[in-house]
């Protein structure tokens, strides 16, 4: 059983979400593209802010302030709209979630900042 993860207001997280058993999270520029929209649906619904990101082949990395709604809620919004849609375009079957493009749970570090820098991750 995994341990529950602890929500704190206004902190800042780093987030990595990998693709399922390592496979490709993003085949084109395209899927990149559709990440961002899925982003932006999550940030209308719950507002937040990123500042700074990386997306790669197999995974991307999200440097995310939430300010009063879980973290949890933001990002399961955000991998279920990206993974329905990437399953659509690219014809993956998914009877249910442990079918999905993205790896059940990733990684997520809280940081703390002194109002000029943020510093390396501590335990939640």
């Amino acid at each position: 059983m995994t341990e529950k993860r602890h929500f704190k207001q206004d902190a800042y997280y780093h987030v990595i979400m990998r693709g399922n058993n390592r496979g490709f999270f993003f085949r084109s520029k395209e899927d990149m593209a559709e990440l961002e929209r899925a982003l932006l649906h999550a940030y209308l619904k719950y507002p937040f802010t990123i500042l700074a990101y990386c997306f790669m082949t197999n995974h991307y990395h999200l440097l995310i302030r939430a300010e009063k709604d879980p973290l949890g809620k933001i990002m399961a919004v955000v991998n279920r709209r990206y993974s329905d849609s990437y399953s659509s375009r690219y014809g993956q079957y998914r009877p249910d979630l442990s079918e999905t493009v993205i790896r059940k749970r990733s990684g997520r570090d809280s940081l703390t900042a002194d109002g000029e820098h943020l510093y390396s991750p501590q335990s939640d």
